[in-house]
């Protein structure tokens, strides 16, 4: 969906999901799966700075998240893009509504590899 529908999800939040910005989470995804595959090559991952990097890059979503939450009503966003004919219109703002649960989780996992 993403790419082919840019602008469903950059309204609701133009700066962080614009084009680019949907780049710079894939290129964010690519940089996971290379620091899971050295991790796996290697003996010990832990310290290694690009776990505090990735760290701090899901505590920023995480705190755009909870400003876009405190800022909008992402369950009324989704309750109306539900009445919608195109029933995909839906799926961003139910990402925008629950996207941060999952930057935290990830986050609390990269400051754990970093500190082990």
């Amino acid at each position: 969906v993403g790419f082919l529908r840019s602008k469903s999800i950059a309204k609701y939040n133009r700066n962080l999901f614009s084009v680019e910005g949907q780049v710079a989470v894939l290129l964010w995804a690519s940089a996971y799966v290379a620091a899971a595959v050295d991790a796996q090559s290697s003996s010990s991952c832990g310290g290694s700075t690009i776990w505090l990097v990735f760290a701090v890059e899901k505590v920023w979503y995480f705190y755009t998240w909870i400003r876009w939450n405190q800022n909008n009503d992402g369950i009324k966003l989704v309750k109306l893009a539900l009445q919608s004919h195109d029933k995909l219109d839906v799926l961003a703002p139910l990402f925008l509504t629950l996207y941060g649960i999952g930057d935290l989780t990830f986050g609390i996992m990269f400051a754990w590899l970093w500190l082990s």
